[in-house]
């Protein structure tokens, strides 16, 4: 049968296709990010290493206004994602109310999924004390937990491999950021008592582990979403943030080391060696930030094993061919 030709109507305008969009999505799902793992690693820094923190207003007021922050770059990641899933403007989509069409995917659902448990996690962050009170820990730990786990969903075409993965990557990079944030803006914010001193020892026994962990959990992306084809732009782009992680780890043993020497025997954290260790760990901070750049820059792109069709999932359904 020969094919047909159907006119179209050249007065209509072609709906959008969210590709405008993708600009916005991919700034606020750094935010948000960014957001998550301040207030997640910001509590888990408080639970194991540094219980004196809520006794400061300082600590208080940052924990509330980064909590906020989470919040509203979290709904605006959803609104943004709302907009490029139905092909519908920025301004139309930033209302809860228009995020139905986020229902219908794996990852519109977990961006709603992010708000409520972000928002559930103010819990903890109005009053972290909560954080180290034995009777109300697990209500206090878990929404931002959880919060940060749904980052690893941001794929639809991922396995269970690569979710896996993706928490652990997730989790990981949190508790070492915001760990590393909330030192820079709170604990090392000037002179003070024996507290500060621990805090700072006690983060290295949070971010030796976390930094293994996002290595390791890297790793594993790395091998099953390239699968060594690393002259794509996806490639490309993750060998960038490998680079990147591996002098951030490098920065970071180094900080550590120095820590421990200068710190082994203090009583307190005095203004000379606040500002130093502040300034330090600002610029590992920053090498973090630019990894979730990164992060969110390869989250617009597609990786090799899953736009060749040959994805990590294992399709067992039955093959049709048909010819017409």
């Amino acid at each position: 049968t020969a094919p047909t030709t159907v006119p179209v109507d050249q007065g209509t305008p072609a709906p959008d296709d969210g590709t405008g969009n993708q600009g916005p999505v991919a700034l606020f799902r750094l935010l948000s990010n960014l957001g998550l793992a301040v207030v997640f690693g910001g509590l888990l820094l408080i639970t194991l290493a540094w219980p004196e923190g809520p006794e400061y207003l300082l600590t208080i007021r940052f924990m509330r206004l980064s909590w906020a922050f989470a919040v509203v770059a979290s709904g605006l990641y959803a609104g943004a994602l709302e907009a490029q899933q139905a092909g519908t403007p920025l301004m139309s989509s930033l209302m809860p109310t228009a995020w139905a069409d986020l229902l219908e995917s794996g990852s519109g659902k977990a961006a709603v999924l992010r708000v409520v448990l972000i928002a559930a996690s103010g819990y903890a962050a109005a009053n972290p004390v909560r954080a180290i009170d034995p009777n109300v820990r697990l209500q206090a730990l878990l929404p931002p937990t959880l919060a940060v786990a749904t980052v690893a969903f941001s794929r639809e075409e991922f396995g269970i491999i690569e979710y896996v993965a993706g928490i652990g990557h997730a989790l990981s990079m949190a508790a070492w950021l915001g760990g590393l944030v909330l030192l820079s803006r709170v604990v090392l914010a000037g002179p003070g008592e024996s507290d500060l001193v621990e805090a700072v020892k006690g983060f290295s026994r949070i971010a030796t582990p976390a930094l293994w962990g996002t290595v390791i959990t890297g790793a594993v992306l790395l091998f099953r979403l390239d699968r060594g084809a690393l002259l794509t732009s996806h490639g490309l782009v993750l060998v960038l943030k490998t680079l990147v992680v591996a002098l951030m780890v490098f920065v970071g043993v180094a900080i550590r080391q120095y820590a421990q020497q200068h710190l082994a025997r203090a009583r307190e954290m005095k203004a000379t060696m606040a500002s130093r260790l502040r300034r330090a760990i600002g610029i590992e901070a920053g090498l973090g930030v630019l990894v979730l750049l990164l992060t969110s820059w390869l989250l617009s792109l597609t990786p090799p094993a899953l736009g060749t069709g040959g994805g990590p999932n294992l399709d067992l359904r039955p093959g049709h061919s048909f010819t017409d």
